[in-house]
């Protein structure tokens, strides 16, 4: 997410939208893996290959891939992104 929801996910999402979903942004993902004494957190950051990899998804022949086609319209852009995070073990 490039931000996480704060009120609720938007209406333009709801449809798409399972409870067992997990996205979040880059500061929540760095901000649980920080609490962690196994690791440690050498970067966290959105990826910039976003569009291309969701791309190259949504055109593949899978099931989800095709629902997520209208998920990936109804976002517009607005609310997601990929997180990369590299990590040392301590």
């Amino acid at each position: 997410m490039k931000k996480d929801f704060t009120n609720g996910v938007p209406e333009e999402l709801q449809p798409y939208w399972f409870d067992d979903m997990n996205l979040y942004s880059c500061d929540w993902w760095h901000n649980l893996w920080k609490t962690s004494d196994l690791v440690n957190i050498q970067e966290c950051k959105e990826l910039n290959c976003f569009e291309e990899a969701w791309k190259d998804w949504l055109m593949c022949d899978n099931d989800f891939a095709r629902r997520d086609i209208g998920m990936m319209e109804a976002e517009g852009g607005n609310y997601f992104n990929l997180v990369s995070i590299i990590a040392t073990k301590l």
